[in-house]
């Protein structure tokens, strides 16, 4: 079972929801799913593609969450310039601790 299929039926209020409108705070949860194996088998391309949905959509904690896949090249290849977009996009949210990631991501691109 698809984790997508799965969280569609764990849905109470809306019994047939496709993937196009689900909202950002469920694409994030499944994201967090897929990330973490809660439920599904451990994903991490899967939570790439989750997470990067609710994070074009303003989602906070989707861009950190992303931005940190990026920056330790889980599920996709390491890629310091693409973690330090998503971070900054969180950042200027108001997330201190990526914040803190923009600054350290920024040291590394800076060493290599």
């Amino acid at each position: 079972m698809t984790i997508f299929n799965q969280f569609r039926k764990s849905r109470i209020l809306n019994k047939s929801p496709s993937k196009d409108n689900i909202d950002s705070d469920e694409q994030f949860i499944l994201g967090v799913k897929s990330e973490f194996g809660y439920g599904v088998a451990e994903d991490f391309q899967q939570a790439v593609n989750w997470y990067t949905k609710s994070s074009k959509q303003g989602n906070i904690k989707a861009q950190a969450y992303l931005a940190w896949l990026y920056a330790e090249g889980k599920g996709v290849e390491r890629d310091y310039e693409k973690s330090l977009f998503w971070y900054n996009k969180a950042a200027n949210q108001g997330d201190i601790n990526a914040k803190s990631e923009v600054f350290r991501i920024t040291n590394l691109m800076n060493k290599s």
